[in-house]
């Protein structure tokens, strides 16, 4: 990583390296957050996080089994890299938690130009709006970068703020149900989903029953 003799630019270029770092495992996150939407399995875990109705900054539980999913894919290739000062990870991961609770926020702060480089709240909403148009948009976590680089942004208007939470998937409301969302045949095997698409018995939904047809003009600009 960024490396100086100097003790103050030492520091400085550690803080960079975490940014650097948080850029770069969004980019692993991307393509597997992706993944999760368009495979069956990694989607009912991924689910049980789409089904909720408030995005809140403390309203922004995933499913207790999702944290393996994320040790495979971004952590685990992130563990190749060299980090000449313990400061780096620290940075990154202090960023990406705050990240975290301010892309699930209901504030309406504006992070202003820095919003094309860092994915704010109004972004990410968009991810999770039942809004046919926002689908497969804005699968990036801490940037806004990879979404813009593989033509899958979608940039909210001034006063966009959709619905949120998934047509056909109620909500879990209870510990049970929480632990159980993606294992219930139940929530799984439906005559109609949301989109007025028929379900499957086995093997979960595709994408194209999930959230409908992959749009042609996906990588147009809103």
């Amino acid at each position: 990583m960024l490396h100086s003799s100097n003790p103050l630019i030492n520091t400085g270029l550690a803080v960079l390296s975490g940014v650097l770092v948080a850029i770069a495992g969004d980019f692993f996150y991307y393509w597997m957050h992706r993944a999760q939407h368009a495979v069956p399995f990694l989607w009912r875990l991924h689910a049980t996080h789409h089904s909720i109705r408030e995005l809140t900054a403390w309203n922004c539980n995933h499913h207790f089994t999702e944290p393996f999913v994320y040790a495979l894919f971004v952590t685990l290739p992130l563990t190749l890299v060299n980090f000449e000062s313990g400061v780096v990870p620290v940075v990154a991961m202090t960023l990406i938690t705050f990240q975290a609770h301010l892309s699930h926020s209901s504030t309406r702060v504006n992070l202003g130009p820095l919003r094309y480089i860092i994915g704010d709240n109004k972004f990410h909403r968009i991810h999770h709006s039942m809004e046919p148009h926002h689908r497969h948009r804005n699968y990036g976590f801490f940037t806004t970068v990879w979404d813009t680089i593989f033509r899958t942004a979608y940039w909210p208007k001034k006063d966009e703020w959709p619905q949120v939470g998934l047509r056909d998937q109620s909500e879990p409301l209870t510990v049970r149900d929480y632990f159980m969302f993606p294992f219930d045949k139940r929530r799984w095997i439906r005559t109609k989903v949301g989109n007025g698409m028929r379900g499957v018995e086995a093997g979960g939904l595709n994408a194209a029953e999930r959230d409908g047809p992959v749009r042609s003009d996906i990588s147009s600009a809103a």
